[in-house]
């Protein structure tokens, strides 16, 4: 953050210690933003990852059950 977000914000007439005091809340604010996103995205790759788990366990049962049949029928 620097002043020139404060400007922006119609905080032109702050005093110094105002002006410091809304920076450093501002920079919290971005801080617990940069936190929560980042604890999105690990939330995400863990759900992502399971997902993938799933379908990979999905798609090897129904090959080795395709497999079985076909196996199966030719020996019958």
């Amino acid at each position: 953050m620097h002043s020139g977000d404060l400007t922006e914000l119609g905080g032109a007439n702050l005093t110094d210690a105002e002006r410091e005091a809304l920076l450093e809340v501002m920079q919290r604010a971005k801080d617990f933003d940069d936190k929560a996103q980042r604890g999105m995205n690990r939330l995400v790759c863990r759900h992502g990852t399971e997902y993938l788990l799933y379908v990979s366990v999905y798609c090897i049962t129904v090959s080795i059950s395709t497999l079985l049949y076909v196996v199966g029928w030719k020996v019958s």
